[in-house]
């Protein structure tokens, strides 16, 4: 199973959401039934972490609205069959509606 992630921030970020999505993140990527994690991240501030390597950690999507949902858009269409769309930020799901209604 893939999963692509919708991010506000996580890896390269700090506080409290960042955290959150560190754990989701993590924790997706070690679940027996998944294979491969995109995440896109709305925000990179910081140096980078240590990832867990099936996690694909899309950072050319950070910088600006726009970037973001081009950089989402792009992820969806090229990836490999994406069986689990997640968003982890309440400003983030008009993005993640409009992937869904292209995924039909």
């Amino acid at each position: 199973m893939n999963a692509l992630v919708l991010v506000s921030d996580a890896f390269g970020g700090r506080g409290g959401i960042a955290q959150y999505n560190r754990h989701l993140l993590r924790a997706l990527c070690e679940y027996p039934g998944i294979r491969r994690v995109i995440a896109i991240p709305r925000v990179v501030t910081y140096a980078m972490e240590e990832m867990p390597p099936n996690l694909e950690y899309k950072t050319a999507a950070a910088g600006g609205k726009a970037r973001f949902v081009f950089g989402s858009l792009l992820a969806a269409i090229f990836a490999p069959r994406i069986d689990l769309l997640i968003c982890s930020h309440i400003s983030l799901l008009p993005v993640a509606y409009f992937l869904k209604i292209g995924w039909r």
